[in-house]
C-alpha cells in the first residue's frame, strides 16, 4: 500500500471527537475549581503564620490589652482604657516607616527565646502619662514631638518597667517568659532588630486616656515567635479568670469602693496555703493580740503607788510647817485609797500593818474608768 492510499483510508475525526476519546483516556480527577473561591496571595508580605496561630497570639495580648489599662491607670491616677485595635504580619521596613521621629522604642529579648523584640508607645501618650504621674491632668497638648527630659525619662521607664512585667504575665498562660536586655530608643532609624525584608507580627491597641489617645504596638519578627508556633497551635486562649476584692469605704462628705484585683495564675502558688489557713473571726484576733500583748508586756516592771490621802493646803500655811505638825486628811482607816500604776489610778485598796510593823495593801477591786478621772494621777 501506497502512503497516499493508506492517508486516504485513515477516518477523519471532528475536535468533538477527538476531546471525547481524551476523557476515555485521562478522566480528570477533580471538578474543575470555581475561580470565585480562589483567594489572592501577596508575595511581597508572605503570611509566616497561619489563622489559628494568629487568632491564639491575638487572644493571649487581648490579657495583655486588660493588664496594661489596669497599669496605666494607676501611674496616672485616672481611668484608661486599653483594647486591641489590629493585628498584622508585614515587613520590619514598613513597620520601621511608620513610626515618626522621635518615638518611645523599647528592645527587648522575650527569653526563652534568642530573638528580639519590639513595644513602642506614640510620643503624645508619654508625656500624657508623665504628665498625669506628676500630678497633671494628664495632657500632651503643646509637647508631642518634644524630647523628654532626664526626669521625664525616669517616670517613663518606670511605667515601661510596668509595662515589660504585664508582658511577662501575658505569656504565663503559655509558657514562663523572662523579659532581658531593655534598651531604649527614640530615633526608629536606628532601630534594627531584623533584616529590612524580614516579615513580623505586629499588635496594635489603642489607648484611649481623658486628654490624650494613640497606639502602642507589639513587633515580633517572625524568627522570635518561631520556637513558640507549637506552642501557639496547641493552646487555647481563655480569658484570664481574677479574683476581685470589694471594700466599701464610707467618708462624712463621700463613699465609694476600693478594689484589690488578684489574677489567678498570681494566686496559684498559694491555694495550698489558703486550704489549710483558718481565717479567725475578729474576736479571736482581739483575744489572740490581748494575749500576745500579755507575753511582751510581762517582764515590764511599772511603779504601784498607794496614796493614804490627799488635801489642800495653803501656801502661807505651808511656809510654816515645822516638824511634828498634823495635818487633817479627808479619809478614814476604813475607807479604801487608790492605788496608781504607772501614774494612772486603777485599783482601790486597804491598807494595814502587821504585827512586826510592815504596812501591806489589801485590793479591794479595780477602778471603773467612768471614775479613774476624779483620783488624778500620781508621780
Amino acid at each position: 500500500m501506497t502512503l497516499c492510499e493508506w492517508m486516504l483510508s485513515l477516518t477523519i475525526r471532528s475536535q468533538e471527537e477527538i476531546n471525547a476519546r481524551l476523557r476515555e483516556i485521562h478522566p480528570p480527577h477533580s471538578p474543575p475549581v470555581d475561580p470565585s473561591l480562589a483567594s489572592p496571595y501577596d508575595f511581597k508580605h508572605p503570611a509566616q503564620i497561619n489563622k489559628d496561630q494568629l487568632r491564639t497570639l491575638k487572644g493571649l495580648h487581648d490579657n495583655f490589652a486588660r493588664l496594661l489599662a489596669s497599669t496605666l491607670s494607676g501611674a496616672m491616677r485616672q481611668v484608661v482604657e486599653v483594647k486591641t485595635a489590629f493585628v498584622e504580619q508585614t515587613a520590619y521596613s514598613e513597620f520601621i516607616m511608620s513610626l515618626s521621629n522621635p518615638y518611645c522604642i523599647y528592645e527587648f529579648t522575650p527569653g526563652p527565646t534568642a530573638g528580639r523584640a519590639v513595644v513602642d508607645v506614640a510620643m503624645p501618650l508619654v508625656f500624657a502619662a508623665v504628665d498625669g504621674a506628676f500630678g497633671g491632668r494628664g495632657s500632651s497638648a503643646g509637647i508631642e514631638t518634644g524630647q523628654p527630659t532626664a526626669i521625664e525619662m525616669r517616670v517613663i521607664n518606670r511605667i515601661f518597667k510596668h509595662m515589660l512585667a504585664d508582658l511577662e504575665a501575658t505569656w504565663q498562660p503559655l509558657l514562663p517568659v523572662a523579659i532581658s536586655e531593655v534598651e531604649l530608643e527614640t530615633n526608629p532609624e536606628v532601630v534594627q532588630v531584623v533584616a529590612a525584608q524580614e516579615i513580623v507580627i505586629v499588635l496594635a491597641f489603642e489607648v484611649n486616656m481623658p486628654q490624650a489617645s494613640g497606639l502602642t504596638r507589639l513587633c515580633y519578627p517572625f524568627f522570635t515567635l518561631k520556637p513558640l508556633l507549637p506552642l501557639l497551635g496547641k493552646c487555647r486562649v481563655r480569658r484570664a479568670i481574677v479574683i476581685v476584692l470589694a471594700f466599701e469605704v464610707n467618708m462624712p462628705q463621700a463613699s465609694g469602693l476600693t478594689r484589690l484585683c488578684y489574677p489567678f495564675f498570681t494566686l496559684k502558688p498559694l491555694l495550698p496555703l489558703l486550704g489549710k489557713c483558718r481565717v479567725r473571726r475578729a474576736a479571736e484576733k482581739t483575744a489572740a493580740l490581748v494575749s500576745d500583748n500579755r507575753l511582751c508586756l510581762g517582764p515590764l516592771q511599772l511603779p504601784l503607788v498607794a496614796e493614804l490621802g490627799r488635801v489642800q493646803v495653803a501656801l502661807a500655811e505651808v511656809r510654816s510647817l515645822q516638824v511634828g505638825d498634823i495635818l487633817r486628811l479627808p479619809e478614814r482607816t476604813a475607807d479604801s485609797v487608790p492605788v496608781y500604776l504607772g501614774g494612772k489610778p486603777k485599783f482601790l485598796a486597804h491598807p494595814f500593818a502587821e504585827e512586826n510593823g510592815e504596812l501591806k495593801l489589801q485590793v479591794a477591786g479595780p477602778i471603773p474608768a467612768h471614775e479613774q478621772g476624779r483620783y488624778g494621777t500620781a508621780h
